[in-house]
């Protein structure tokens, strides 16, 4: 990863009635994908960001407390197989332009720990959660649509369960539930 040391908008002789043109949120930066796509059966929510609260007398009262934000679950809840990680036994390394697969570069026993590093690494501040990633180009990605990003903090912990095996030689591993909260 580099460093930015800025960024420039060009809108090409663009016009609205308004005679202005705003962009709604930009996000810019490396992305870091796990070349272990999470276990199936996500779950998103979506908070309303309201109260309701009745009085004694039955009044009901509806206090607008933030705008409605999403919140998804993601897990590897089938188990990682870290055996051979440390023996040095060749690794499995993972290479999209000849395996045909839209994952990332990468070593599949290195997902679980890349996942931790990650998150220590962003130490709370928001990132993007793509939910679903295209097989890897060379030209940039951009996703327009609300449902292709969610961009929030994730949760404060991150568990990894040893399903099997050994720790540090033969183990296989799960990660339970990792929460993204977003920020509006």
């Amino acid at each position: 990863p580099g460093r930015v040391e800025g960024l420039r908008l060009v809108i090409d002789s663009q016009t609205t009635a308004e005679g202005d043109v705003r962009v709604g949120q930009l996000l810019a930066g490396a992305a870091h994908i796990l070349p272990v796509a999470p276990s199936w059966g996500q779950s998103q929510r979506l908070d309303l960001g309201f109260d309701v609260t009745r009085s004694r007398s039955g009044v009901a009262s509806l206090d607008r407390a933030a705008p409605p934000a999403r919140e998804v679950d993601i897990a590897w809840t089938d188990g990682v197989d870290l055996s051979g990680g440390w023996s040095g036994a060749a690794e499995d390394y993972l290479n999209p332009a000849t395996s045909g697969t839209p994952m990332s570069p990468g070593t599949v026993r290195g997902a679980v720990r890349s996942l931790e590093g990650v998150l220590r690494r962003a130490q709370g501040l928001p990132m993007a959660y793509l939910p679903r990633v295209t097989p890897i180009g060379a030209s940039p990605s951009f996703f327009s649509r609300r449902e292709e990003v969610i961009v929030g903090a994730w949760s404060r912990e991150a568990a990894r369960d040893h399903i099997l095996g050994d720790e540090l030689s033969a183990e296989l591993v799960r990660v339970p539930v990792v929460t993204l909260r977003e920020e509006l």
